[in-house]
């Protein structure tokens, strides 16, 4: 009984492990745009699975960088307003 124990501890992810291994999940499939597979991502070695999270914030990170440059340089336009008149 007691060495069952131990094994059962020892071996497998811990509940919150699960849920962390599930979020990387869909991160990957999501924001890879369906790069990934579930299967995939699931059997993927660790550091591989991190490298591809890593190099996905690094795109996304860039991506936001150049959309806001080309924001600051679109010059804001005027909206033109009739003439005032007095009544």
């Amino acid at each position: 009984m007691w060495q069952s124990l131990w094994l059962s501890s020892f071996f497998g992810l811990q509940p919150q492990n699960k849920l962390d291994l599930h979020n990387q999940i869909f991160s990957l499939i999501f924001h890879s745009r369906g790069g990934f597979t579930h299967s995939e991502v699931y059997n993927m070695p660790t550091y591989l699975r991190f490298y591809y999270i890593k190099r996905l914030e690094k795109e996304y990170q860039d991506e936001k960088e150049e959309y806001n440059k080309q924001k600051k340089k679109r010059t804001p336009t005027k909206v033109k307003r009739p003439p005032k008149y007095k009544r």
